[in-house]
């Protein structure tokens, strides 16, 4: 009969060995880690620029500095992130009017909200700054306010 296989010589590593790999992985871990943290800093993020909504009838077309832009949001709301600066907003309606909104994005702004409005009494369309338009709305409250002039109040019903 057969005595089956022989141990030849022992496969257990040595400790030098064993020191030698663990500084391989961890030297290898390190500069992986490394390796994200320089690229994970440098890369752009998304919330780099100001943020723009405009709300827009649905299937409009929009376009900022002359390129295309997909709608990014429901109920024809476009969102966008843009860098501070001037840019030129292009809404295409479904019925091929074009309107043109010069729109101006300063340093430390974080949100501009957009409106594309139908105005009865110019029977046009025309995008409003909502943000300029409460702007406006507060400015024309308190100017009311310091003239005493009280709030209308409406009929009960």
């Amino acid at each position: 009969m057969s005595e089956g296989p022989r141990l030849v010589r022992s496969i257990t590593p040595s400790p030098a060995d064993v020191r030698r790999r663990a500084t391989l992985i961890g030297a290898a871990l390190f500069v992986v880690v490394m390796l994200g943290l320089v690229l994970w800093g440098s890369a752009p993020t998304q919330d780099a620029g100001v943020r723009v909504v405009i709300a827009a009838p649905d299937g409009s077309l929009l376009a900022v500095d002359g390129r295309p832009r997909p709608v990014l949001g429901t109920d024809g709301n476009h969102l966008l992130t843009l860098e501070p600066g001037r840019h030129e907003v292009a809404v295409t309606l479904k019925s091929g009017t074009v309107l043109e909104h010069d729109l101006r994005l300063d340093d430390g702004q974080s949100s501009v909200r957009l409106e594309v409005r139908f105005s009865r009494r110019t029977g046009g369309w025309s995008i409003v700054d909502l943000d300029v338009e409460d702007a406006a709305r507060a400015a024309e409250k308190a100017e009311r306010e310091a003239r005493g002039v009280k709030p209308r109040q409406d009929a009960p019903l």
